[in-house]
């Protein structure tokens, strides 16, 4: 094989130097943009959690506000159930801007929609029950029924948080990981880079040195 010549030498340190560069800056940018769509799926995520939260908090204020009115019959504790009641609406709305199979969740098992009507439905028929009958509508309340169904709504929101948690640490692994192998490849590179050039100034010097030898020996002869 022939030998690489005093200008091929350091072309080629150059060139591999280069091209090395290159095959890291194209794997940062990579690295870059599933690092943005992570953020993007971890942003999601959150907003999601929240319209969980705010499910629960607004059901749990019905739920206060019915067993207020149905044992006292105070018609100030209808105020915050009649507020939450206009409320649940509105976030229902914004959950159902959200689909968990998107984001890497399985379903819920129980439909959280299908769950706060029937919750909904308990409420305003023993709220509606306590103007005729109140002693029926108190029965209605310690039949548990309510109670129930709070417990599976509770339920399937814990599922889904669950879920969410899990994901979010796999996926925050996912990143540190690729955060390691950038940093790694970074620094392998720089350190490849300064060895490629150290060793085109080392062959480029011998180079010379040989070529001057051969001159002063033509000069002498």
């Amino acid at each position: 094989m022939q030998r690489l010549t005093v200008r091929a030498r350091p072309t080629w340190m150059l060139w591999s130097g280069l091209g090395l560069m290159l095959t890291i800056a194209i794997g940062t940018v990579v690295a870059g943009f599933g690092a943005q769509i992570r953020y993007k799926q971890f942003l999601l995520m959150h907003y999601y959690e929240l319209a969980l939260d705010r499910i629960e908090l607004i059901m749990l204020r019905m739920e206060t506000g019915q067993r207020g009115y149905l044992i006292t019959g105070e018609a100030d504790y209808l105020r915050p159930y009649t507020e939450a009641r206009r409320a649940i609406s509105v976030a229902l709305k914004e959950f159902d801007r959200f689909d968990p199979v998107a984001v890497g969740l399985s379903a819920p098992k129980l439909a959280i929609q299908s769950l706060v009507a029937d919750k909904m439905a308990e409420l305003d028929e023993t709220v509606a029950l306590r103007h005729a009958d109140p002693a029926a509508a108190m029965r209605m309340l310690e039949t548990g029924a309510g109670r129930e169904i709070m417990v599976r709504l509770r339920d399937a929101l814990d599922d889904q948080r669950r879920q969410m948690n899990a994901l979010m640490e796999q996926r925050q692994e996912s990143v540190r990981r690729v955060a390691d192998l950038t940093v790694a490849m970074i620094a392998v590179g720089l350190l490849l880079s300064g060895v490629l050039a150290a060793t085109s100034v080392i062959l480029l010097r011998r180079e010379v040195t040989a070529r001057r030898k051969v001159e002063t020996m033509l000069r002498e002869r």
